[in-house]
Formats: C-alpha cells, sequence, structure tokens
C-alpha cells in the first residue's frame, strides 16, 4: 500500500486465502468478535465497503460471522466522493447494503436514504431488516436492554488499575526488541556509570500511537521518568528535547549535542509505529533498542530493559528493510524474490541482483537479541518420521 491509508490493495484471491485472510478468519472464528469493520482502500478494484464478496462470500458464507460490519468513519461516503464507484448518496448506500455493511458511521448520510430506495423497489424490507436483526442481536447479547445505564462513577475503580497498569508494562516489556548490543554494552550498571542522556522528541512524551484519546503525559510514563525512577540519585540524567517530532526547527541540536558529550554513551531508543530503514544507525551506534509505541508504562519497560530489571525477549514481528528502495521486504518471500544470483553489491563491488547492495533485509522477521548467550548441542530427534516425511538416516533410532 506504499505506505498510504487508502491505497489500493493489488491482491488477487490466491493471494488473499493463502496469505492474508488466514489470520483474520482466526480472529472472527476463534475469537469471537462481535463486529467487522471494513477498510478504506479497494482490494482487487473493488472498494471494501462496496465488496460482496469479502464481506457476505467470505466472512458470511465462509465463516459464519454472526455479528455486525461497522462501517470505518464516512467509509460509504467515501464510495461517492473518493473511490467513485457511486454517484450520490443512494447509490453508495445500495452498495454498501448488497454488501452487507450493517450500520453507517458516524452519521446516517447513505443510509439516510434508505427509504427512498425502498420507495423505489431497489432495496427490500428483508434487506433493511437483516441488518437491523443483526445489530439488535448483539445489543441483546451484551445486555444493553437490561442493564442499560452504567454508574459513571464507578469507572475510576474499573481504569487504570493496578493490575491493569502491571499487565501493560508486562506486555511492553515483552514486546520491546533488542536489536544491537555491541560489546554487551546492555544491560547498564549505574555503578559503573557518572552520567547519561536522555535526547529526542520522544524522550520525554507518551506516545500511546493514532486514534488515541490523549497524549498527556499525565496519563503515562515517559522513558525520561522510567530512567530517572531505575537509576536513581547516583546517577546524573542530562535530558534536551533536541527538536520536535515534526518541523526543522535546530534550535535546540546545540542543547542535545552538549548533553550527549557530556555523558558515558549513546543508544538508540525508537519510538515509532512501523519499521524505519536504519542502515547508518546499526553501522555506527553501539545498542538499539526497538520500543514500538509501548503503552502507558512504556517509561517503564524501557528503562527496565536498559539497566537489566527484565532480560529481554521480543523478537520482530517484520523485517526491516535496508532502505526504502529494498521495499518489500518479507520473510514469507518467493524463491525469485531475492534475486536469482545471491551476488550481493556495493559501491566498490557492484553486484548482480542489487547492484550496489544485498536484497537481504537489514533485520530479519523473528530476529531479537537478549543477554543471555545460550547454544544448541547434539540435537536428535525421538521419532523415525514427522507428518510424513522420513527423519535423516544418521538420525533414526535415536532418542533424545
Amino acid at each position: 500500500m506504499a505506505g498510504i491509508n487508502l491505497a489500493p490493495s493489488s491482491i488477487g484471491e490466491r493471494e488473499m486465502r493463502d496469505t492474508h485472510l488466514p489470520r483474520f478468519r482466526m480472529a472472527v472464528r476463534d475469537a469471537g468478535i462481535y463486529a467487522v469493520m471494513p477498510s478504506y482502500n479497494e482490494v482487487d478494484g473493488v472498494p471494501a465497503h462496496a465488496n460482496r464478496w469479502l464481506l457476505h462470500q467470505i466472512l458470511r458464507e465462509e465463516w459464519q460471522f454472526e455479528g455486525v460490519v461497522f462501517s470505518d468513519y464516512a467509509g460509504i461516503m467515501m464510495l461517492d466522493h473518493f473511490h467513485h464507484t457511486a454517484s450520490s448518496a443512494k447509490e453508495a448506500a445500495l452498495q454498501a447494503l448488497q454488501a452487507g455493511v450493517d450500520v453507517e458511521a458516524p452519521f446516517p448520510w447513505g443510509y439516510a436514504q434508505l427509504k427512498e430506495l425502498l420507495d423505489e423497489g431497489r432495496v427490500t424490507e428483508a434487506m433493511i431488516d437483516r441488518a437491523v436483526s443483526r445489530i439488535l442481536r448483539i445489543k441483546f447479547m451484551m445486555g444493553l436492554f437490561e442493564k442499560p445505564y452504567i454508574d459513571p462513577a464507578r469507572v475510576r475503580e474499573a481504569v487504570r488499575t493496578p493490575e491493569h497498569l502491571k499487565l501493560a508494562r508486562e506486555v511492553a516489556e515483552e514486546s520491546i526488541v533488542l536489536l544491537k548490543n555491541e560489546g554487551g554494552l546492555l544491560p547498564l550498571d549505574p555503578k559503573r556509570l557518572k552520567s547519561i542522556a536522555v535526547i529526542g522528541p520522544n524522550a520525554h512524551q507518551v506516545q500511546f500511537g493514532d486514534y488515541s484519546p490523549t497524549r498527556s503525559n499525565q496519563h503515562g510514563v515517559t522513558v525520561l521518568q522510567g530512567i530517572r525512577e531505575v537509576a536513581g540519585k547516583e546517577l546524573q540524567i542530562r535530558y534536551a528535547k533536541g527538536c520536535d517530532i515534526t518541523g526543522n526547527d535546530r534550535s535546540g541540536f546545540d542543547e542535545a549535542i552538549l548533553a550527549a558529550s557530556q555523558s558515558d554513551l549513546v543508544i538508540l531508543v525508537m519510538v515509532h509505529g512501523r519499521p524505519y530503514a536504519i542502515a547508518w544507525e546499526k553501522a555506527h551506534l553501539p545498542a538499539i533498542l526497538e520500543t514500538w509505541y509501548p503503552g502507558e508504562e512504556g517509561g517503564r519497560a524501557v528503562a527496565n530493559i536498559l539497566f537489566g530489571i527484565t532480560n529481554p525477549s521480543g523478537r520482530l514481528s517484520m523485517s526491516i528493510p535496508q532502505s526504502v528502495g529494498h521495499v518489500p521486504v518479507y520473510y514469507s518471500h518467493k524463491p525469485s524474490g531475492r534475486g536469482y544470483y545471491r551476488d550481493p553489491g556495493s559501491p566498490e563491488k557492484p553486484g548482480h541482483d542489487y547492484v550496489f547492495a544485498s536484497t537481504e533485509p537489514l533485520f530479519s522477521f523473528g530476529y531479537g537479541l537478549s543477554y543471555t548467550t545460550f547454544r544448541y548441542d547434539d540435537l536428535q530427534v525421538e521419532r523415525d518420521r514427522y507428518r510424513g516425511f522420513p527423519a535423516p538416516p544418521h538420525q533414526r533410532g535415536r532418542g533424545g
């Protein structure tokens, strides 16, 4: 999708079923979800909000989904002014309802025309009743008619409890990935350090990701706060924002450079929502920590990893490319997806696949370091056959 949220996906049915649909099927069938939201984009030329193959044949008939299909924000409206598959609100509503969209959000725009479409005979009462019955069914299952109101005073008792915060920290700790640790620089030992610098626009700013109701530091722990809590008062912490997340203002660079020059080491802690091409950083920085958007307890989780209270155990759920030009990069590539010659190139010695680079990712899917070292020795199999494939002759009959 080229990094654009609404860009078309040129994926055929075979690839959809083989690669992409299985994980969605597990979410629908195994997790017992109540609602599904179509995406904004089009798939194989058909917008998702008008795609009966996706929303009815796959979702309803094959996966037996009985919940509600809830439109994305103005998703039905986009059929008219964005995708141009409809020429009016009525046409957009007709396409969406026929495809299987039950609820229009954020307000009735196309579905406000359903009465007129019904009078014209273009939709039937059965089509409308089917959508309404799905909505009512979910409301009954949730007990909204028996207990329609809640006590707002109890919200504080149920939100951000100590158990919730503990879980948030554990989830953050287990998702953080140690990408580089040259010379065993990490974990940090406060007794061996005099000063560390915490630099950057995300150092003292919580990041919960997009669509978050708040970006206030009052609702989370920043990396700077977490480091100060763990490091204690003996270790001097120098903080410099340096710059904003976006913009060209460099007025804070001098302060950041000074803080770095007065400190003992440099570690890159990345806080972001998608992989960056960090070939220069990998080559020049001794330690790199990938934290993604670590949530409300992210600062404590990062500090616990940095100072060895928690051993990093996260593994990459995606491959990180060497550069933008290497995209797409993913683990399940075809045999031809990395070239034929397997001859990586460089400016000094051109190659045959990419002339000036390797086709390999910078960091592969599943990669992740820890503070422990281990190895496997004398591996053996316990049976002569696994899933129809015989064990290698030299390992047959050797119990492990």
